[in-house]
């Protein structure tokens, strides 16, 4: 591997003293290298992860692994050794969206206001329902999330319950060699309403641990609240019509 991207909080671990991200100098970033057993040339970075768009631009510059920590903890140091020695499997899913530049995100023209007060022109059109929606393509979409295996989708079905219910049911593989966790995401599309919504809504996900070449099935039962919106009489309610059901590793991959 030639180039990793570390974001962090506030902290790197060196010789048992917290260094403030400010401060860690060319030699610090070998020294974190070296303690995990690097031996080729590696840029990395530190970056507050305090909002979305702190990782602008940290996609491109050639880096091989993006690990995004968030606020990892007093074992942090630890456990991220053990995702960059293989130890352990990378899992983790964004529950944001990074955009590819402040300008594209949905509060751009309305946040921080006058001062005084903000208006919220983004209405129910907030994080990934405004990228679907505006078709923006983000710079990571809601719900990515890297693994050292990879996942097959298959054997999709849909049985009616009741009124409003929907059993829905589909395999899950893990096509790679390594055990791994997968977050599997249910999302409800209304092509045609009588007021304006979102193209998608996530409506469940779940976790799945899956030895190497294990399938699963997951099923997941929908109803009433899974289906309606707020009409023009702001009264609850599901209308008639047709309904898209989709599942995949993220907002982007279903």
């Amino acid at each position: 591997m030639n180039h990793l991207l570390f974001v962090l909080n506030t902290f790197i671990l060196k010789q048992n003293i917290f260094v403030p991200c400010g401060r860690i100098t060319f030699h610090d970033e070998r020294l974190v290298l070296s303690f995990l057993g690097f031996t080729h040339p590696c840029a990395v970075q530190k970056r507050v992860l305090g909002a979305q768009h702190n990782l602008v631009g940290a996609g491109g510059f050639g880096n091989d692994g993006i690990f995004c920590v968030f606020l990892p903890g007093m074992q942090g140091a630890k456990a991220l050794a053990d995702l960059l020695t293989g130890k352990e499997n990378p899992s983790g899913r964004l529950t944001v969206t990074f955009p590819k530049r402040y300008e594209d995100t949905p509060t751009y023209l309305n946040f921080p206001g006058d001062g005084m007060q903000v208006h919220y022109g983004e209405g129910s059109f907030v994080g990934y329902r405004w990228y679907d929606a505006r078709k923006i393509e983000p710079l990571y979409p809601f719900g990515h999330g890297l693994s050292y295996t990879a996942f097959e989708y298959r054997d999709l079905s849909v049985k009616p319950l009741g009124a409003c219910g929907q059993e829905v049911r589909f395999t899950v593989t893990n096509v790679g060699e390594r055990d791994g966790d997968e977050v599997v995401q249910l999302y409800v599309n209304d092509p045609v309403s009588s007021v304006v919504t979102p193209d998608l809504l996530l409506r469940k996900f779940k976790r799945l641990h899956l030895a190497a070449g294990e399938t699963r099935e997951v099923v997941f039962t929908l109803g009433f609240d899974d289906f309606k919106l707020l009409d023009r009489s702001w009264r609850w309610t599901v209308e008639p019509g047709e309904f898209h059901i989709m599942v995949g590793a993220s907002s982007a991959e279903t």
